[in-house]
């Protein structure tokens, strides 16, 4: 079993694999929509492939095991992920043919409360790990059903998962 230590984002580093802006707290161009009203325009896209609508759905999760042991990637669109109350841990890797998985590329990424990060097309991740202990609501963006029809799902054998820590 591989072991990895949790990454802060990095523009840089995650270029390769998508994209991310903090939502809560913007830092983004401006501009006012009134008065007390300020509207931080395009901050971030997502792109749906050949589907021209969005469908949000949320994602609860709750402490569990710091151990990888399924992964996924979308061929046809990117995806949205944006944890609402606390912190969260991805684990993430370039996108790679068929289903060769780049196990010696995977980074885990913590993913700060109010920081959407899009997923390019075919980047392999996993599900969501809390970071703290409380459940955490987190909003997921993804072209309906996708789940059902470009979901590509693998459960790692015991020698490819991954551990990682918080530290």
């Amino acid at each position: 079993m591989k072991e990895l230590k949790l990454s802060e984002l990095d523009y840089e580093k995650f270029k390769p694999l998508g994209t991310y802006e903090n939502m809560v707290n913007p830092e983004a161009e401006k501009i006012s929509a009134g008065e007390n009203v300020e509207f931080y325009r395009d901050m971030i896209s997502l792109k749906l492939g050949q589907e021209n609508s969005v469908s949000f759905s949320v994602c609860t999760v709750s402490k569990r095991k710091q151990v990888v042991d399924l992964v996924e990637y979308h061929s046809n669109t990117e995806e949205s992920i944006m944890p609402l109350n606390g912190d969260i841990a991805l684990l993430i890797a370039p996108a790679t043919p068929g289903d060769m998985i780049p196990v010696d590329r995977f980074e885990i990424f913590r993913i700060p409360s109010g920081t959407m990060v899009v997923l390019k097309k075919g980047v392999w991740h996993s599900g969501p790990f809390v970071l703290g202990d409380r459940v955490i609501s987190i909003l997921v963006g993804l072209p309906e059903r996708t789940y059902v029809n470009d979901s590509i799902v693998v459960i790692l054998p015991v020698e490819n998962q991954i551990r990682f820590s918080n530290i």
